[in-house]
């Protein structure tokens, strides 16, 4: 059967690639059709929608009679979803967590690290992650990161380290050292490393407050560095994000400054999630990255084959469709 696939979401930010990402590796395999938000406002009352995926600050208003699957990439409470799914039993939901809520060592050690068992709670989203994990326990587990909950209610875990399918482009002979591209102001450790490496004679290019750098732009620098740095804060502590994706296929390794130590644990039997390394503190992470470096230039290179691709979860997602 041949799915007709529709993608919403908003593809005017920075972060748009997540979404076209998506309509792209749809798009090689099905019929997709985009849907601008306000999602609420594009749903035809007499049309049938086969699969819905995207992000959406509506999900909780839509009509669903005529939809038969949706997935929505986001993270929410499911006690609310499941209220829905009652009232719509012949359409298949599935909540498609980008954090790593889950995973009981990951979500047991955010709570004594932050004090708090409150995740991501703005607006339509959020969850009490200790009353989370017993929604998960009580669930048929189908695959990893795949649960049933109810008959038609499931939760998947999708995550934003994500990269479209391509031809890697090999370049043994990387002229950068350190790439960084996000902000800053919120990321210290970030700006000591690049100030320690810059000083000290390494490569390093990042974003300047002057000087905008597309989406497309990081991915050119990303093929050409050895390292990519990254650390990880609030409000998205469980979530791996674009730049692990991205960078990450194109052999560029991430280090990141990060206090939880069962992500990077996570990260390494996850099939589907780049592998990394992690650190507490920024001198433990200079040291490591120019050992790490001398190490490249002497030709010693770090494989990694794992399958975190946009083109890999279009498929999964059309699989779960039913």
């Amino acid at each position: 059967m041949n799915r007709k696939v529709f993608v919403t979401g908003d593809i005017s930010t920075r972060d748009k690639l997540k979404l076209t990402g998506f309509i792209d590796g749809f798009s090689k395999i099905s019929e997709t059709t985009y849907l601008q938000p306000r999602l609420k406002d594009q749903i035809e009352i007499n049309g049938y929608y086969d699969v819905i995926f995207g992000e959406s600050g509506d999900w909780t208003d839509i009509e669903y009679t005529n939809i038969r699957n949706v997935f929505m990439w986001c993270v929410i409470d499911p006690n609310i979803i499941r209220t829905i799914s009652e009232k719509y039993p012949d359409t298949n939901f599935y909540i498609c967590s980008k954090s790593l809520i889950h995973d009981t060592d990951v979500t047991n050690e955010y709570i004594e690290k932050y004090g708090t068992s409150s995740y991501m709670k703005h607006g339509m989203e959020g969850v009490d992650i200790r009353e989370f994990s017993e929604v998960i326990v009580n669930s048929e587990k189908i695959d990893n990161g795949l649960y049933k909950i109810t008959q038609n209610l499931f939760y998947l875990y999708l995550p934003c380290s994500l990269v479209a399918e391509n031809l890697k482009s090999e370049n043994p002979n990387k002229d950068i050292d350190i790439t960084y591209f996000g902000t800053r102001n919120n990321r210290p450790g970030v700006s000591n490393i690049l100030n320690w490496m810059e000083t000290n004679g390494y490569n390093v290019v990042y974003n300047r407050p002057d000087n905008y750098i597309s989406p497309e732009e990081c991915i050119e620098y990303y093929k050409r560095s050895i390292i990519t740095i990254h650390e990880q804060v609030g409000p998205v502590y469980l979530e791996f994000p674009v730049r692990f994706g991205e960078a990450s296929y194109y052999g560029s390794k991430i280090f990141s400054l990060d206090i939880m130590e069962n992500l990077e644990k996570y990260a390494k039997y996850d099939p589907n999630i780049p592998e990394f390394r992690s650190f507490k503190n920024t001198e433990d992470l200079i040291d490591s990255a120019v050992k790490y470096i001398e190490s490249y230039r002497n030709g010693v290179r770090e494989i990694d084959n794992k399958d975190y691709t946009y083109e890999f979860y279009c498929k999964k997602i059309l699989q779960l469709s039913r």
